[in-house]
C-alpha cells in the first residue's frame, strides 16, 4: 500500500484500512489516505493534490495539511499552498478535461502537455499568467490550438515537435 509516483498524473480510489496506511510518495511529498478518492500530478514546480471524496494528509518538510473533499494544495519548495477544487472536476483528464481556478500558464502548459502526448511549452513571458476555465482535449489538433488561442488569449505556435504558447 505504498506508490511512489516519478511523473505524470494518478487518480486513486482508495479504500481506508487503519492497519495499513495507503501512502503515495511525489518526491519530498507525502500523502497519506484517509479513506478518499484523489488526485495526484507531478508538475516540474511541485506537487498538486485535489480530492474529491473523503480526507488526505499532506506531509511536505516540517509542513503539513489535511485536505477534505473539494479541498487541493500545491506543495512546493516554497511550502505548502491550499486552494479550492471542485469536487466534479476532480479526476475530469481521464475524459478529456482540464479544469483550473486562477492556474499559471505553466502549469496548464504541462497538464496540456500530458494529455495530448505532444511537448507544450509556454514562453517565460507567459508563465505566471492565471488562467480559470476548463479546456476539452478531445477534438483535432488544429480545432484544439485554435480554441486553445481563444480561450487562454495567447497564440499557439506549431513548433518542429509540438506546441508554444507566445504572447
Amino acid at each position: 500500500r505504498d506508490v511512489t509516483l516519478e511523473a505524470g498524473r494518478a487518480l486513486f480510489q482508495v479504500v481506508h484500512d487503519e492497519t495499513e496506511p495507503f501512502r503515495v510518495d511525489v518526491g519530498d511529498t507525502t500523502l497519506t489516505d484517509l479513506g478518499t478518492t484523489f488526485d495526484v500530478t507531478k508538475l516540474s514546480q511541485g506537487t498538486r493534490v485535489s480530492v474529491s471524496e473523503g480526507i488526505v494528509q499532506v506531509d511536505q518538510g516540517g509542513a503539513s495539511a489535511t485536505l477534505n473533499a473539494g479541498d487541493g494544495v500545491f506543495a512546493t519548495s516554497q511550502g505548502l499552498e491550499r486552494r479550492a477544487v471542485s469536487p466534479e472536476d476532480v479526476g475530469g483528464w481521464r475524459g478529456g478535461r482540464l479544469s483550473y481556478t486562477s492556474e499559471t500558464l505553466l502549469v496548464v502548459a504541462q497538464d496540456l502537455e500530458r494529455a495530448l502526448n505532444r511537448p507544450v511549452q509556454v514562453s517565460p513571458i507567459l508563465a505566471d499568467r492565471r488562467f480559470s476555465g476548463s479546456l476539452s482535449t478531445r477534438m483535432p489538433p488544429d480545432e484544439l490550438r485554435v480554441r486553445l488561442a481563444r480561450l487562454l488569449g495567447v497564440s499557439v505556435v506549431e513548433t518542429e515537435d509540438g506546441w508554444r504558447l507566445e504572447p
